[in-house]
């Protein structure tokens, strides 16, 4: 299905001030100044003139919030006196990190240069190439233990919720790093055979790790809100207010490589594996968590260093927090990569470049974010994170109920001959041993030979005789479908087929496209519907966007002027989208008859994602 179904959750507009509101507003912004502030202390910690500045300005937010106390006596009891009291503590708290921020930064360097974090590095940039082998391991192992379901289960969500997703931002890859290795414990698993073996306690393994394994499909779930909410932030609020993000995640650093030591422990009693070993691999696993922890203030991608880089010039963030117009510049940065990527295709260089320009609103939006609390803005966000984790898991489901079953599929056994006696469907089962390919072959191949063994089917069928009684592997209501698979539709096929665009189609493939046709198509129509029925389903949709935007702009000059501005921004950002998607398709029309072949399955895709949407 095409991808223009997603949905955005609304956002109210931001309610302007009130005057009284106006006394509070040195208060209202002492904690992002004072989190700002400790962030620089922390990453200089040159001198001693950063440590004596940092108090200075901890004194002067101090006398700001007692300033500000006639004015907020009538907001007694009110949103905005606990936010006021919220702020003194972050004032306290402040004076520590400014303390130790010198020291931290003077270990983090040498630690983050050495041949220790070599390994952790490889680790981060092979994360997403490393996942399928370990969830497909996984699956092996829960068929043995069923016990470890629910945690296998919350690992391959998150996986395809977030990991594909954030693969550039190193924290989050850092962290999925070691919820990886923490579920690869398990592996071990697999040398217990019998599940209700018992150990020398008397003591079965389930009952040893089921209440831990509970745990940990939670804890997966709550790194994975944490993640999502911090990907979620402004580039800006990931510099300045990046000393309390990254104490936050590097609490599920320590729990995850915590959690690995109580498995390795757990299933040592189990496993023929010495006291010392498992002790020795203990420790190797206490000292990673040393340097990873030291370090991980300084794991973050080249775009956050730039921009660290320009806060700095500015006056570092401290002066930035105080200077509306150095923010909105802020707001507008483009790292180097996308401006080079402007220069190759023609744009301007410059920061003018950046496509949503910066302003009252997106300043508002950066100060709520530094002045909000990591902890407010995770449980804020956990509502929207478990209806997106709840359809990310219904969609697992769904695909593995897609794989059905057909009548004339194949039972493959353990043990084959060949590599056609791994394929389920009997037309391209027949076709690959006759051709006697290997594992794999090339795509264009695989296609014409799919063709002429159903024409020769069709033909077999017209030049027997009623008496011979020929059997065809080609019903005659399916006929029709082979108009479409020909040479001109090729290329649609050989994409329908090759999921990973190699050229060639593996035995896996095979199966997989078999397997996930509507139970009630023949194959024959399943390749139909992607040589010309997707076609024809997307130019439907293309026309009904197009239609939605030619009404959107028809009542433009209906709208009241004060109101016009906002949607000419709105049109101009959408429409140049909206039409490089429909403009770059080549539409088709059909008639109607052709159309209905293939409604059945278009209105139930349509069914579940709308379902899907109302989910979210």
């Amino acid at each position: 299905m095409p991808s223009f179904f997603s949905k955005r959750p609304k956002t109210p507009s931001p309610t302007p001030p009130s005057p009284d509101a106006v006394a509070g507003a040195a208060v209202s912004t002492a904690a992002p100044e004072l989190e700002a502030s400790a962030s620089a202390a922390t990453q200089d910690g040159k001198d001693e003139n950063g440590k004596v500045d940092a108090m200075d300005h901890i004194k002067g937010a101090f006398q700001a919030v007692r300033d500000a106390e006639p004015s907020v006596q009538k907001y007694e009891g009110s949103k905005r006196r606990k936010a006021l009291d919220k702020a003194g503590e972050a004032v306290e708290s402040m004076q520590d990190k400014v303390e130790t921020g010198k020291s931290v930064v003077e270990l983090v360097k040498p630690a983050y240069d050495s041949d220790l974090m070599q390994p952790v590095k490889d680790g981060i940039n092979k994360l997403v190439d490393s996942l399928p082998g370990l969830l497909k391991a996984l699956n092996d192992v829960a068929q043995i233990h069923p016990f470890i379901g629910i945690a296998v289960g919350a690992f391959r969500v998150v996986v395809e919720l977030d990991v594909k997703r954030r693969a550039n931002d190193k924290k989050i890859g850092l962290l999925f790093v070691e919820m990886r290795d923490m579920m690869e414990a398990l592996l071990q698993l697999r040398g217990i055979k019998d599940p209700e073996s018992v150990g020398p306690d008397g003591q079965t393994i389930k009952a040893r790790m089921e209440e831990l394994i509970k745990q940990t499909a939670e804890d997966i779930k709550a790194c994975a809100n944490e993640c999502d909410t911090y990907a979620k932030k402004k580039l800006l609020t990931k510099v300045i207010a990046s000393s309390s993000w990254d104490d936050r995640l590097k609490t599920f650093v320590e729990l995850f490589a915590k959690r690995r030591g109580a498995f390795v422990f757990a299933l040592s009693i189990h496993v023929n594996v010495g006291v010392d070993d498992a002790n020795k691999k203990l420790q190797e696993i206490d000292a990673k968590i040393d340097v990873l922890l030291a370090v991980f203030p300084r794991i973050v991608s080249p775009e956050q260093q730039e921009l660290a880089a320009l806060v700095e010039k500015k006056g570092g963030p401290r002066a930035v927090m105080g200077d509306n117009d150095a923010l909105v510049e802020l707001l507008r940065f483009r790292p180097t990569t996308a401006l080079d990527q402007d220069k190759r295709s023609g744009g301007r260089d410059g920061v003018e470049q950046h496509n949503g320009h910066a302003d009252g609103n997106d300043l508002v939006a950066v100060k709520h974010e530094l002045f909000e609390s990591p902890e407010s803005a995770v449980k804020k966000n956990l509502e929207a994170f478990e209806r997106k984790f709840d359809l990310q898991h219904k969609a697992l489901m769904d695909n593995v109920e897609a794989v059905v079953s057909h009548a004339g599929d194949r039972v493959i056994q353990a043990v084959t001959a060949g590599p056609h006696d791994r394929i389920i469907d009997p037309d391209i089962h027949e076709i690959w041993k006759d051709m006697r390919w290997s594992g794999h072959v090339k795509a264009r191949h695989f296609v014409l030979a799919l063709r002429d063994y159903y024409r020769q089917q069709v033909k077999r069928k017209r030049e027997a005789s009623p008496s011979d009684n020929v059997k065809s592997r080609l019903a005659d209501e399916d006929e029709w479908a082979l108009e479409w698979i020909n040479i001109s539709r090729l290329q649609a096929i050989v994409e329908a087929f090759d999921d990973d665009a190699s050229g060639f189609i593996t035995v896996e493939e095979v199966n997989y496209f078999t397997t996930s046709r509507p139970k009630e198509w023949s194959l024959p129509h399943w390749l139909a519907y992607w040589a010309i029925g997707w076609q024809m389903t997307t130019t439907k949709y293309r026309d009904m966007i197009v239609n939605i935007c030619a009404k959107m702009f028809a009542i433009r000059p209906h709208i009241h002027p004060a109101n016009r501005t906002a949607v000419d921004k709105y049109l101009q950002t959408v429409w140049q989208k909206i039409s490089t998607l429909t403009l770059s398709f080549v539409n088709t029309n059909q008639p109607d008859s052709l159309q209905d072949r293939f409604k059945s399955y278009v209105e139930a895709e349509e069914k579940r994602l709308r379902e899907g949407l109302e989910t979210v």
